[in-house]
C-alpha cells in the first residue's frame, strides 16, 4: 500500500465506501462497472483530456514538433493546460489559451465549443475576445455596476 500508485488508492477508497456485506470480488466488480460506465466516460475531465492528447499525438505523427527546442517552447505548460481545460472548460463561458492549444481545441474531435458552449480565444481571434468582453460590459445592469463599484472602489 505504501508504494502503490495514487490511482490504486482511489480504488481502495471506493472499496471502503461500498456496503460491508459485499465481498471483495463483488466490490471490485462494482468499481469496474463504474469505470466502464457511460457516466464515467462522459465526465468532462475524462472526455476532454484523452481527446486533447489524441490530437497532439496525431500532430506529432504528422510531423509537428520536430524541432526539440521549438517544441519545448510551444508546449511548455501543456500538461497543466490540459488539466485546467478539462476541469474548468465545461463550466465557463470562455477560455483564453495559446495558439497551439487553440488549434487542438478547435479540432472536431475535441471542439469543446460545440459540446459545452465554451468559446476558445487565442491570439488568432483576439479581436473576437475583445468584442465579447465589450458585449459583457455593455450588457451589465446598473445593479451589477453598483456592486462592482462597491467591491472594487
Amino acid at each position: 500500500m505504501f508504494d502503490s500508485p495514487i490511482a490504486s488508492m482511489i480504488v481502495q477508497d471506493m472499496l471502503q465506501l461500498l456496503p460491508g456485506e459485499m465481498d471483495l470480488i463483488q466490490k471490485l466488480r462494482r468499481v469496474n462497472e463504474f469505470f466502464a460506465s457511460d457516466h464515467f466516460a462522459n465526465a468532462p475531465n475524462e472526455w476532454i483530456s484523452p481527446r486533447i492528447f489524441a490530437v497532439l499525438r496525431e500532430q506529432v505523427r504528422n510531423g509537428a514538433y520536430q524541432n526539440p527546442e521549438d517544441s519545448k517552447r510551444r508546449l511548455f505548460g501543456f500538461l497543466n493546460d490540459v488539466k485546467h481545460i478539462s476541469v474548468y472548460s465545461p463550466f465557463v463561458d470562455a477560455m483564453v489559451v495559446d495558439q497551439p492549444m487553440a488549434a487542438i481545441l478547435g479540432d472536431g474531435r475535441v471542439n469543446i465549443a460545440n459540446r459545452y458552449g465554451t468559446q476558445i480565444y487565442s491570439l488568432n481571434n483576439w479581436p473576437d475576445l475583445l468584442s465579447w468582453l465589450q458585449s459583457l460590459i455593455d450588457s451589465m445592469s446598473a445593479e451589477h455596476r453598483r456592486g462592482l463599484e462597491i467591491a472594487y472602489p
